[in-house]
């Protein structure tokens, strides 16, 4: 289920959880991105930071805040709410530039 609150943004269940979908919530510290991912996702925050006129480290903060991975697609999908731009914004990691960090969860 989508952690997305509906009442504060206009986002509807069926933009993350779509019938072709099952959408599974994640740690990011669940989580390990191959160094291309990690350079697209740092031009991402610099993008969307200009975008909503906020400074990139305020973004920083929210980047490990809701990560969903959308079943069977293998996307990850990374929402990053920007409510002092009432924005909400979405980065998608395709499969293979991602994967569920093993190790993580046996510490």
């Amino acid at each position: 289920m989508s952690t997305v609150n509906n009442h504060l943004y206009d986002v509807g269940d069926e933009e993350l959880e779509q019938e072709e979908n099952i959408t599974h919530p994640l740690k990011v510290e669940d989580v390990a991105f191959s160094k291309q991912a990690q350079l697209t996702l740092r031009d991402a925050e610099e993008k969307i930071a200009e975008y909503c006129q906020v400074p990139p480290s305020l973004l920083s903060q929210k980047l490990d805040q809701n990560l969903f991975w959308l079943e069977p697609s293998g996307i990850l999908v990374i929402n990053i709410q920007v409510p002092e731009a009432e924005a909400d914004m979405f980065i998608e990691i395709p499969p293979g530039y991602w994967w569920i960090d093993k190790d993580s969860r046996s510490h």
